[in-house]
């Protein structure tokens, strides 16, 4: 087997026959090579690369392998990693029904929407506090018969659920500031309650 050198790409064998289960995803590694080849010689199994260091070689998961740096799992692909880094958000956003906190607005809405909120607030309701103070949410609303009732004030997308439109502007996909679209939703719903 080769000296452990930074990429230096070398092969254990030919054949693929073992396994590696790096996080939830399994990979098929080179016949010879063992998980002490991973763990002492910082060799990524997928790549078939071995790294100076396992600072390097944790370097390396993070940026091709889209690995989570707070707790060290694997994901497919940048988005998933990306959807997954919210879960480790901090819980600082409290139900506006009830005293369960959330790591973001948009996430809280979702619980009130989905009628899960011990409060008893659904869908209906949010819509309807929204829609009743207009003068505070008018730039976000479309029409109460639209299926799509709301609608982004900056760049003009169409959202089906309040929520929907809490994590477009979340994701500063556009111009449209989240914080005072948050705090009008908020006290819309709040007046209402």
């Amino acid at each position: 087997m080769p000296t452990p050198t930074e990429e230096s790409g070398a092969s254990g064998a030919s054949g693929y026959s073992s396994h590696l289960r790096h996080a939830s995803i399994m990979w098929t590694i080179p016949t010879g090579i063992t998980s002490h080849d991973v763990e002492v010689h910082n060799m990524c199994a997928p790549c078939n690369t071995y790294f100076r260091s396992p600072a390097r070689l944790n370097s390396h998961d993070i940026a091709v392998h889209n690995m989570c740096t707070e707790c060290g799992k694997y994901f497919n692909n940048p988005n998933d990693l990306t959807q997954h880094k919210r879960s480790h958000l901090p819980l600082e956003i409290e139900c506006l029904g009830c005293n369960r906190m959330f790591s973001e607005f948009a996430a809280m809405m979702i619980h009130l929407e989905s009628g899960n909120c011990v409060s008893g607030i659904d869908r209906d309701d949010v819509d309807n506090y929204i829609f009743e103070t207009y003068e505070r949410c008018g730039a976000y609303v479309n029409h109460w018969y639209d299926d799509k009732r709301y609608q982004c004030p900056d760049c003009a997308t169409d959202f089906r659920f309040a929520s929907a439109l809490c994590q477009h502007v979340a994701t500063n996909k556009c111009d449209q500031p989240s914080m005072s679209t948050f705090y009008d939703i908020e006290k819309s719903i709040k007046l209402q309650i």
